[in-house]
């Protein structure tokens, strides 16, 4: 398949300036009456869309191109238009809301026989943002003033600012490497909205021969749009990895690329299936998501929002364990139990944590808010509340009677080493 590119036509006469069309690299002609016929068709307080055009057909009502006008047609009586769009076996959005009058007037027949694969969503504030990033050099931590200033337009406007934003990044990195261009554009800019890409995506990621990943994007796409919660977490959770791992260069790439950040999404999706009662598919995607990140935390663990695990591998976290809101946590860290026995035998791990690389909590203790465990600790007693622990067994730093405050909150200044020379005389 042919990189789709996104590109203005050369002559704003040659087609209507509400759509884009490219076929790879080739601008195409306008498909003249049937696209003005659609644009006209969209609703004016939508985002404009904009087109990028290849060789199938733009509305395939059903997954094998069969009944597809009746499909269209039961999709717009029951809301569903972000499913307007079928590219062969994936279901991709498109944005704007398609009149209905149009629709059964005949305006549905002429569009289905016209060429096209892929619809795109192209903002206005978005045109600008992309406009203003290329200035600045892709995959980097900075945004230049003028980036920054259309964003804030679009936040203003009421857009959804952290997916805007991704989708400026994406639509950057794909101009700048080619090789990622078809990736970028089935993983965010198909999509229109955070919930639908990260559901597309994770649902990818964790299929199976025998577990199809159109039952996962389903099954995950559900629990976004039924949980305001999850919803905010998720966004929560990229800003946190954005802020605090000086790896990370972007959101999209958070969302894309970083393990840690998929496991625990998909945790919750897990953990809400647990407490609907669907413990075997809780299971199920728990095991999944275990082989494919090397992440393994149980359905019923209770996490809050704005975490960063990060880097991920070998994080373990059991059945009873609580981790609080705004935690970091490292890799190879063990939240395990003690005992054979059933009920609470877990850690509690309270607001602000940072837990070190390495460490290991085991039983029923509470880490307090704003504590630090230092890495490669093994942690058997609580940990009062923004004081530092160290060492196996571990202790704190400053003493037990009188031990060290911290003046900062440790998981958002992910500082790991300041307490060196209070706790240690070592030297090498």
């Amino acid at each position: 398949m042919a990189t789709v590119a996104a590109c203005r036509c050369s002559s704003p006469a040659a087609a209507p300036s509400h759509f884009l069309l490219s076929c790879g690299r080739e601008e195409l002609p306008p498909l003249c009456s049937t696209l003005q016929a659609f644009a006209s068709s969209l609703n004016p307080a939508s985002p404009v869309p904009s087109l990028c055009v290849q060789s199938r057909d733009l509305v395939q009502g059903g997954r094998k191109c069969c009944g597809r006008e009746q499909r269209v047609q039961h999709l717009m009586e029951i809301g569903r238009h972000e499913e307007l769009v079928d590219c062969g076996s994936r279901i991709w959005p498109l944005s704007g809301v398609v009149d209905r009058n149009w629709v059964q007037d005949g305006g549905l027949k002429q569009l289905t026989k016209q060429p096209a694969e892929l619809v795109i969503p192209v903002y206005e504030n978005e045109r600008r943002a992309v406009d203003a990033l290329q200035h600045d050099p892709p995959c980097t931590a900075s945004t230049s003033s003028r980036t920054e200033h259309s964003l804030q337009e679009a936040s203003s406007s009421g857009e959804d600012d952290l997916w805007l934003r991704m989708r400026v990044e994406a639509r950057r990195d794909a101009e700048a490497e080619p090789v990622l261009a078809s990736f970028l554009y089935s993983t965010i800019l198909a999509h229109r909205s955070l919930d639908r890409a990260l559901a597309f995506h994770l649902g990818n990621k964790l299929a199976s021969t025998t577990l199809l990943s159109t039952n996962l994007v389903n099954l995950m796409l559900d629990t976004f749009m039924e949980d305001a919660d999850i919803r905010d977490a998720v966004r929560a959770d990229i800003k946190a990895v954005r802020e605090r791992d000086p790896a990370c260069v972007s959101y999209s790439h958070c969302m894309l690329n970083f393990k840690g950040f998929l496991a625990c999404e998909a945790h919750r999706v897990a953990h809400r299936l647990w407490k609907q009662g669907r413990n075997c598919l809780a299971l199920a995607l728990q095991s999944r998501v275990s082989e494919q990140f090397h992440v393994d935390i149980h359905p019923a663990a209770k996490i809050g929002k704005g975490i960063l695990f990060d880097h991920a591998t070998g994080v373990v976290v059991g059945e009873t364990a609580v981790i609080g809101n705004n935690v970091s946590i490292l890799h190879n860290v063990t939240l395990g139990g003690t005992g054979a026995f059933s009920g609470d035998r877990h850690p509690i791990i309270g607001d602000g944590v940072l837990v070190g690389a390495g460490s290991i909590l085991l039983g029923p203790i509470t880490v307090g808010e704003g504590a630090k465990i230092g890495a490669g600790s093994l942690v058997l007693t609580d940990v009062p509340p923004y004081t530092t622990a160290i060492g196996n067994p571990a202790r704190l730093v400053g003493g037990r009677k009188s031990p060290e405050k911290l003046q900062e909150v440790p998981s958002r200044t992910m500082d790991h080493t300041s307490f060196m020379e209070s706790w240690s005389d070592y030297v090498i």
